[in-house]
Protein backbone atom coordinates (compact mmCIF):
# COMPACT_ATOMS: atom_id res chain seq x y z
CA UNK A 1 0.00 0.00 0.00
CA UNK A 2 2.85 1.99 0.39
CA UNK A 3 3.02 3.01 -3.51
CA UNK A 4 -0.75 3.58 -3.49
CA UNK A 5 0.37 6.54 -0.91
CA UNK A 6 3.21 7.76 -2.44
CA UNK A 7 1.12 8.04 -6.00
CA UNK A 8 -1.62 9.51 -3.97
CA UNK A 9 -0.01 12.40 -2.57
CA UNK A 10 2.73 12.82 -5.69
CA UNK A 11 2.09 15.79 -7.96
CA UNK A 12 0.28 14.07 -10.35
CA UNK A 13 -1.82 11.72 -7.76
CA UNK A 14 -3.26 14.80 -5.98
CA UNK A 15 -4.29 16.33 -9.45
CA UNK A 16 -6.07 12.96 -10.70
CA UNK A 17 -7.98 13.01 -6.93
CA UNK A 18 -9.23 16.88 -7.93
CA UNK A 19 -10.26 15.69 -11.33
CA UNK A 20 -11.43 12.89 -9.69
CA UNK A 21 -13.58 14.18 -7.09
CA UNK A 22 -14.89 17.18 -9.10
CA UNK A 23 -16.40 15.18 -11.62
CA UNK A 24 -18.36 13.54 -8.98
CA UNK A 25 -19.52 17.04 -8.17
CA UNK A 26 -20.15 17.95 -11.76
CA UNK A 27 -22.73 14.50 -11.39
CA UNK A 28 -24.05 15.68 -8.38
CA UNK A 29 -24.77 19.18 -9.77
CA UNK A 30 -26.18 17.87 -12.68
CA UNK A 31 -28.74 15.61 -10.64
CA UNK A 32 -29.37 18.23 -8.07
CA UNK A 33 -30.66 20.86 -10.74
CA UNK A 34 -32.88 17.98 -11.94
CA UNK A 35 -34.73 18.07 -8.44
CA UNK A 36 -34.38 21.76 -8.12
CA UNK A 37 -36.62 21.81 -11.15
CA UNK A 38 -39.46 20.66 -9.57
CA UNK A 39 -39.46 24.03 -8.33
CA UNK A 40 -41.42 25.09 -11.34
CA UNK A 41 -43.79 22.26 -11.89
CA UNK A 42 -46.93 22.72 -12.31
CA UNK A 43 -49.28 23.36 -9.44
CA UNK A 44 -51.89 20.46 -8.39
CA UNK A 45 -55.27 20.70 -6.50
CA UNK A 46 -53.92 24.79 -6.23
CA UNK A 47 -50.71 23.78 -4.55
CA UNK A 48 -47.12 25.22 -6.82
CA UNK A 49 -45.04 23.34 -4.08
CA UNK A 50 -46.34 19.62 -4.76
CA UNK A 51 -44.33 18.30 -6.93
CA UNK A 52 -40.89 19.74 -5.14
CA UNK A 53 -42.03 18.75 -2.03
CA UNK A 54 -43.34 15.15 -2.81
CA UNK A 55 -39.82 14.60 -4.39
CA UNK A 56 -37.71 15.82 -1.40
CA UNK A 57 -39.95 14.37 0.88
CA UNK A 58 -39.35 10.91 -0.81
CA UNK A 59 -35.91 11.28 -0.92
CA UNK A 60 -35.25 12.66 2.63
CA UNK A 61 -37.29 8.86 3.74
CA UNK A 62 -35.10 6.74 1.90
CA UNK A 63 -32.72 5.07 4.42
CA UNK A 64 -29.44 5.82 2.45
CA UNK A 65 -29.97 9.28 2.18
CA UNK A 66 -27.61 10.18 5.24
CA UNK A 67 -24.99 7.80 4.11
CA UNK A 68 -25.51 9.53 0.32
CA UNK A 69 -25.04 13.46 2.23
CA UNK A 70 -21.64 12.03 4.19
CA UNK A 71 -20.59 10.79 0.82
CA UNK A 72 -21.36 13.64 -0.38
CA UNK A 73 -19.61 16.10 2.01
CA UNK A 74 -16.42 13.63 1.97
CA UNK A 75 -16.51 14.43 -1.26
CA UNK A 76 -15.91 17.73 -0.78
CA UNK A 77 -13.71 18.07 1.75
CA UNK A 78 -11.33 16.04 -0.34
CA UNK A 79 -11.56 17.95 -3.50
CA UNK A 80 -11.71 21.32 -1.46
CA UNK A 81 -8.28 20.51 0.59
CA UNK A 82 -6.61 18.59 -1.90
CA UNK A 83 -6.81 21.88 -4.35
CA UNK A 84 -5.64 23.95 -1.71
CA UNK A 85 -2.88 21.56 -0.79
CA UNK A 86 -1.62 21.74 -4.32
CA UNK A 87 -1.90 25.43 -4.57
CA UNK A 88 0.14 25.73 -1.58
CA UNK A 89 3.08 23.44 -3.44
CA UNK A 90 2.49 25.69 -6.32
CA UNK A 91 2.30 29.07 -4.03
CA UNK A 92 5.49 27.80 -2.39
CA UNK A 93 7.55 26.74 -5.87
CA UNK A 94 6.95 30.24 -6.88
CA UNK A 95 6.58 32.59 -3.92
CA UNK A 96 6.70 35.60 -6.53
CA UNK A 97 3.26 36.32 -9.09
CA UNK A 98 3.35 36.43 -12.87
CA UNK A 99 4.97 39.71 -14.18
CA UNK A 100 2.40 38.94 -17.20
CA UNK A 101 -1.36 39.33 -17.49
CA UNK A 102 -3.60 36.20 -16.30
CA UNK A 103 -4.70 35.57 -19.80
CA UNK A 104 -0.90 35.14 -20.92
CA UNK A 105 0.63 31.92 -22.23
CA UNK A 106 -2.63 30.11 -22.04
CA UNK A 107 -4.05 31.62 -18.78
CA UNK A 108 -7.41 32.48 -18.63
CA UNK A 109 -9.71 34.75 -16.31
CA UNK A 110 -11.28 31.46 -14.79
CA UNK A 111 -8.41 29.68 -14.84
CA UNK A 112 -6.24 32.29 -12.90
CA UNK A 113 -9.20 32.80 -10.27
CA UNK A 114 -9.96 29.28 -9.76
CA UNK A 115 -8.99 29.60 -5.93
CA UNK A 116 -11.08 32.31 -5.20
CA UNK A 117 -14.04 31.20 -7.02
CA UNK A 118 -13.63 27.91 -5.09
CA UNK A 119 -13.48 30.46 -1.38
CA UNK A 120 -16.82 31.98 -2.54
CA UNK A 121 -18.43 28.44 -3.45
CA UNK A 122 -17.24 27.29 0.02
CA UNK A 123 -18.82 30.42 1.75
CA UNK A 124 -21.38 29.53 -0.46
CA UNK A 125 -21.68 25.94 0.33
CA UNK A 126 -21.77 26.69 4.17
CA UNK A 127 -24.19 29.14 3.84
CA UNK A 128 -26.75 27.37 1.40
CA UNK A 129 -26.34 23.86 3.49
CA UNK A 130 -27.54 25.91 6.98
CA UNK A 131 -30.18 27.17 5.50
CA UNK A 132 -31.58 24.43 3.00
CA UNK A 133 -30.79 21.56 5.43
CA UNK A 134 -30.30 22.69 9.10
CA UNK A 135 -33.33 25.59 9.65
CA UNK A 136 -36.79 24.34 10.19
CA UNK A 137 -38.58 24.03 7.04
CA UNK A 138 -42.23 24.45 8.05
CA UNK A 139 -43.08 20.91 8.63
CA UNK A 140 -41.55 19.27 5.04
CA UNK A 141 -42.90 21.95 2.94
CA UNK A 142 -39.84 22.37 1.97
CA UNK A 143 -41.24 24.38 -1.53
CA UNK A 144 -42.42 27.27 1.27
CA UNK A 145 -38.84 27.17 2.81
CA UNK A 146 -36.86 27.53 -0.45
CA UNK A 147 -39.16 30.38 -1.24
CA UNK A 148 -38.96 31.80 2.19
CA UNK A 149 -34.66 31.80 1.88
CA UNK A 150 -34.43 33.48 -1.75
CA UNK A 151 -37.27 36.07 -0.85
CA UNK A 152 -35.38 39.78 -1.57
CA UNK A 153 -32.91 41.24 -3.34
CA UNK A 154 -29.94 40.59 -1.03
CA UNK A 155 -30.70 36.91 -0.83
CA UNK A 156 -30.72 36.78 -4.94
CA UNK A 157 -27.81 39.17 -5.36
CA UNK A 158 -25.63 36.78 -3.05
CA UNK A 159 -27.02 33.53 -5.00
CA UNK A 160 -26.52 35.04 -8.52
CA UNK A 161 -22.78 36.25 -7.75
CA UNK A 162 -21.94 32.84 -6.11
CA UNK A 163 -23.47 30.88 -9.35
CA UNK A 164 -21.66 33.72 -11.80
CA UNK A 165 -18.26 32.18 -9.17
CA UNK A 166 -19.72 28.39 -10.18
CA UNK A 167 -19.28 29.09 -13.85
CA UNK A 168 -16.08 30.38 -13.69
CA UNK A 169 -14.75 27.55 -11.77
CA UNK A 170 -16.81 25.04 -14.18
CA UNK A 171 -15.33 26.31 -16.86
CA UNK A 172 -11.91 26.05 -16.00
CA UNK A 173 -12.48 22.96 -14.18
CA UNK A 174 -13.62 20.75 -16.73
CA UNK A 175 -10.91 21.67 -19.09
CA UNK A 176 -8.42 20.83 -16.70
CA UNK A 177 -9.63 17.47 -15.20
CA UNK A 178 -10.22 16.54 -19.07
CA UNK A 179 -6.45 16.98 -19.05
CA UNK A 180 -5.54 15.86 -16.25
CA UNK A 181 -7.27 12.27 -17.31
CA UNK A 182 -5.22 12.65 -20.64
CA UNK A 183 -7.41 14.09 -22.90
CA UNK A 184 -5.19 16.91 -24.32
CA UNK A 185 -5.35 16.68 -28.74
CA UNK A 186 -5.28 19.39 -30.93
CA UNK A 187 -8.48 17.61 -32.62
CA UNK A 188 -10.37 17.40 -29.11
CA UNK A 189 -9.26 19.97 -27.12
CA UNK A 190 -11.16 22.70 -28.68
CA UNK A 191 -14.51 20.72 -28.87
CA UNK A 192 -14.00 19.92 -24.85
CA UNK A 193 -13.61 23.47 -24.32
CA UNK A 194 -16.82 24.55 -25.83
CA UNK A 195 -18.41 21.70 -24.41
CA UNK A 196 -16.55 22.89 -20.47
CA UNK A 197 -17.98 26.17 -21.11
CA UNK A 198 -21.43 25.15 -22.33
CA UNK A 199 -21.72 23.06 -19.23
CA UNK A 200 -20.68 25.50 -16.93
CA UNK A 201 -23.28 28.13 -18.22
CA UNK A 202 -26.02 25.75 -18.15
CA UNK A 203 -25.38 25.02 -14.35
CA UNK A 204 -24.93 28.32 -13.57
CA UNK A 205 -27.32 30.21 -15.98
CA UNK A 206 -30.14 27.39 -14.63
CA UNK A 207 -29.51 27.57 -10.69
CA UNK A 208 -29.17 31.55 -11.17
CA UNK A 209 -32.41 31.47 -12.60
CA UNK A 210 -34.23 29.95 -9.74
CA UNK A 211 -32.57 32.61 -7.52
CA UNK A 212 -33.84 35.46 -9.87
CA UNK A 213 -37.19 33.29 -9.75
CA UNK A 214 -37.38 32.53 -6.14
CA UNK A 215 -35.75 36.25 -4.88
CA UNK A 216 -37.71 38.63 -7.38
CA UNK A 217 -40.90 36.76 -8.91
CA UNK A 218 -42.16 33.75 -6.68
CA UNK A 219 -42.32 36.40 -3.76
CA UNK A 220 -41.67 33.75 -1.21
CA UNK A 221 -45.12 32.56 -1.13
CA UNK A 222 -46.65 29.27 -1.74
Amino acid sequence: MNWLCEFMTSSIGKKLEVALFGFFLCMFLVVHLGGNLFLWAPAVGGDPGHWFNLYANTLESQFFITFAELGLAAVFLVHIAVTLWVQWENWKARPIGYTTTAWAGGRTISSASTIYTGVILLIFLIVHVRAMRFEERFGGQLYSHVLHELTGTPAAVFYLVCMAALGLHLSHGVQAAARTFGIDHPKFTPIIEKLGLAFAIVMAGSFGAIAVWGGWFAGGKP
